[in-house]
């Protein structure tokens, strides 16, 4: 699969679809060295659709664990009387420190 600078694809867009849906190639348009999209075919597409109606999407999965989580977030909030769950970064770091500290003997 090729890859694309976003801006290179905008310049040859007539004929990268041309490649896309005649030459069967699938084009990653990227920014910055991250994926934005795809280009593909419409018989790729096609063949996608009828692939996520058979399985079930992507997008919906991730929706319905979104809202598990939210869910979750709420009763943790509720159960703590609206009192947040401490950073877990500062947990990370306060649990480091009195490690190397009791290591180096300073404790």
């Amino acid at each position: 699969m090729e890859a694309m600078n976003v801006v290179e694809a905008r310049r040859n867009f007539s004929e990268l679809t041309t490649r896309v849906a005649y030459g069967g190639s699938r084009v990653v348009v990227e920014r910055h060295g991250r994926p934005l999209a795809a280009l593909i075919s419409a018989h790729d597409l096609t063949k996608l659709e009828a692939w996520e109606h058979e399985h079930g999407s992507a997008p919906s999965h991730q929706l319905a664990a979104l809202a598990q989580v939210r869910a979750v977030r709420t009763a943790i909030l509720a159960e703590r009387k609206g009192e947040l769950l401490p950073d877990s970064a500062e947990l990370i770091r306060s649990v480091r420190e009195e490690r190397d500290d009791e290591l180096t003997g300073l404790r």
